[in-house]
């Protein structure tokens, strides 16, 4: 049993398992690598990197479901960790353009005013 992501649900191993995540999956990670080419404010490397990942996906899913394929369960392996990487490469450009989004704050230095020891104590 092959999990996409830990909090994903529980694919099976061979061809009809992988089909299935991927059919599950395909929309939303179109969707994002869709709103990541739209941005202006991230590494274009960081998004290239997501399409290419994409691309060999596919074509390792497409290795992995022909008729003509001799090593079915290597192709298959292949394709989950293309899934994996991808994934995980979306996530860190995800993270990449919020950190790029937000405001850096100015630390200014907080003072912890002490009382002195010869101060009289508070009644």
């Amino acid at each position: 049993m092959h999990v996409a992501c830990p909090h994903q649900r529980v694919w099976d191993e061979g061809v009809d398992g992988l089909v299935a995540m991927w059919r599950a999956t395909r929309d939303r990670v179109l969707d994002r690598l869709g709103e990541l080419k739209a941005t202006t404010q991230v590494n274009l490397a960081m998004v290239h990197t997501c399409e290419e990942r994409q691309a060999k996906l596919e074509r390792l899913l497409a290795t992995a479901t022909a008729v003509d394929c001799d090593d079915v369960p290597t192709a298959v392996e292949m394709a989950w960790f293309a899934c994996h990487f991808l994934q995980q490469d979306i996530h860190a450009t995800t993270h990449a353009i919020m950190r790029q989004q937000k405001p850096n704050k100015v630390l200014i230095p907080k003072v912890i005013l002490k009382p002195h020891h010869w101060a009289p104590p508070a009644t």
